[in-house]
């Protein structure tokens, strides 16, 4: 349904001609669909009711899925030298307690999750949803050697890297000023892991000429570079000052740029934090094209389909990275056939069709095995003491419905499609049985069998 957005769930089964979209209802029945939307959970109700109410898990209701989506995303790719940290939205206006309110953000009410993706394609390597309780990421990042008496935007940084597997390879890091601090990045050093991104001048243990009045004593474009150990702080005036820090660069890498047609120098780390620290804000932009989230006053639900989006997202990055195919598909392309490949994977599902403006359910004849396989026309075999060679049923195609019959005689034939259990005429109605979707359609369309008779009449 990303695809094709509409404001009501509704309006996907509507027969209006400006806004009907027949693929849907010819797919799944509305009531159907919505009995299984009325009835969708993905943990076990029974054993939510057992838990204790002070001390349950609030994320119990999506945790198989967040644990299933955890377990894949990280196992499924190595990522490449550059890594973003950075926080992701799912929106969600709704009540619930541990929503959070980010202006900064497009979707500004929402539940949070900290997130590691890569930075050139956005893949997400690990998420955490904040729930204002113990995180899983707080021993993680213990296990590390993280002092317990750090920071909670430390641990998060370096519980996610050890939760992804990403620690002690030689990967760049990089972060908002929310999550920096000097001692973050000494630790983070000591594992083999490099930092940089913009921090806070009143964080401790930066140089004292961080904590300068705004623009004292600097003019425009002008640096000044403090080193201690692995650290390089560097402070860099332009319409405001920007203060950064990093254990990737050294101070003397800089590069020239003619901002409004003057020639002057920045600092290579800022101009590499600007280009790789988009790697989550890319993943929510590819996440919001086609999402499949629709509004609910349910927080979990809103929280799987955004999961759901987050999965394909992923699948469509792995795809753009190692599928053989010289001309590869389009995100819409690609959504499209996972699509297509679900309803193909479920032939005996049950499918509506139309009959006398009636919509009814059948599951005598599936509906796609019979356009995919090779089905050949076989004579009706004659009951048990007839004295007819062949026997004879009504067709499934051309045969009025006993209410559209107006004193029309059935029309019956003596052939079958014994693989789908069809009395079809041959070879007309065979052929539009096993070739058309809507086969009866078609065959008002050129006047066969009953649908003739009725005309003349």
């Amino acid at each position: 349904m990303g695809l094709v957005p509409k404001q009501n769930l509704k309006d996907f089964w509507t027969n209006s001609g400006p806004t009907r979209t027949p693929w849907f209802s010819r797919t799944m029945s509305r009531d159907r669909f919505f009995h299984i939307l009325w009835d969708f959970h993905i943990s076990d109700v029974e054993e939510e009711l057992d838990q204790d109410q002070d001390n349950r898990d609030r994320l119990f209701k999506v945790r198989p899925l967040i644990k299933r989506c955890l377990d894949s995303f990280s196992s499924a790719y190595s990522p490449q030298r550059d890594l973003a940290v950075d926080e992701a939205t799912c929106p969600f206006k709704g009540r619930l307690r541990f929503k959070v309110y980010n202006p900064a953000k497009p979707n500004r009410f929402g539940i949070k999750l900290y997130t590691l993706c890569e930075s050139s394609s956005g893949y997400c390597l690990y998420f955490d949803v904040y729930c204002a309780q113990l995180s899983p990421l707080d021993e993680a990042a213990v296990s590390t050697g993280l002092p317990a008496t750090a920071g909670s935007t430390e641990k998060i940084v370096c519980g996610l890297m050890e939760k992804a597997g990403c620690l002690r390879k030689g990967h760049h890091l990089y972060m908002d000023n929310y999550y920096l601090s000097p001692a973050l990045f000494q630790h983070l050093a000591a594992l083999n892991t490099y930092a940089c991104g913009t921090v806070r001048p009143n964080r401790r243990g930066l140089p004292s000429v961080f904590r300068l009045p705004v623009n004292a004593n600097m003019s425009e474009f002008q640096t000044v570079a403090r080193v201690n150990d692995r650290l390089t702080a560097i402070k860099y005036q332009h319409k405001r000052s920007v203060h950064v820090l990093s254990s990737i660069h050294d101070p003397t890498g800089q590069v020239i740029y003619k901002p409004r047609r003057k020639t002057a120098m920045k600092p290579s780390c800022i101009l590499d934090y600007c280009s790789k620290m988009g790697g989550v804000d890319l993943m929510d932009q590819v996440t919001s094209y086609y999402e499949i989230s629709r509004r609910s006053l349910k927080w979990w639900r809103k929280l799987a389909f955004y999961l759901m989006d987050l999965c394909l997202v992923n699948a469509f990055q792995l795809y753009l990275k190692f599928s053989p195919a010289q001309k590869k598909l389009t995100h819409a392309e690609f959504r499209k056939s996972i699509v297509e490949t679900l309803v193909s994977e479920a032939p005996s599902a049950r499918r509506p069709t139309t009959q006398g403006g009636k919509r009814r359910a059948t599951t005598d004849v599936p509906a796609l095995p019979r356009l995919t396989e090779r089905h050949f026309s076989r004579f009706i075999p004659a009951a048990e003491g007839s004295k007819r060679s062949h026997g004879a049923r009504d067709c499934v195609v051309c045969n009025l419905p006993a209410a559209s019959r107006k004193g029309c005689k059935r029309q019956q034939t003596s052939h079958w499609c014994q693989d789908c259990n069809a009395p079809l005429c041959y070879p007309e109605c065979f052929i539009l049985f096993h070739t058309k979707m809507d086969y009866q359609q078609e065959a008002r369309r050129q006047e066969l069998g009953g649908y003739k008779r009725q005309k003349l009449q």
